[in-house]
C-alpha cells in the first residue's frame, strides 16, 4: 500500500537504473503496490495463504535482479544485509 499512497524516490530510482522497463517506471511502481496489496490479502486468508506464499518465494529472484542494478542500496537504512540481521536477532 505505501507504493500506492506515498512514491519512493528510491524505489523510483532503482527501477530507472534497472532500465527494466524504460518510460514505464511509475506504472511498474503502481503495479507492484496493487500486488502488494493482493498478495498481503491472499496471504490473510486462510484459504490462499499456500499458494500466495509460492507466489511470493516466485517473485524473489526478479526483486534481486533488482537489487544488483543498483549496488548503493546495500548502505541505506534498510538495506537487505541490515534487514536479514535483525531478523536473525529478533527470533533468538
Amino acid at each position: 500500500m505505501p507504493k500506492l499512497l506515498v512514491r519512493d524516490s528510491g524505489e523510483l530510482e532503482i527501477l530507472r537504473r534497472s532500465g527494466a522497463v524504460p518510460g514505464h517506471e511509475e506504472q511498474v511502481l503502481t503495479a507492484a503496490g496493487l500486488a502488494e496489496v493482493a498478495l498481503a490479502l491472499a496471504i490473510a486468508n486462510p484459504a490462499t495463504r499456500r499458494g500466495a506464499l509460492i507466489a511470493q518465494f516466485a517473485v524473489l529472484p526478479a526483486l534481486a535482479a533488482g537489487a544488483r542494478s543498483d549496488r548503493a542500496i546495500f548502505v541505506k537504512p534498510f538495506n537487505p544485509a541490515r534487514a536479514r540481521a535483525l531478523r536473525a536477532v529478533q527470533r533468538e
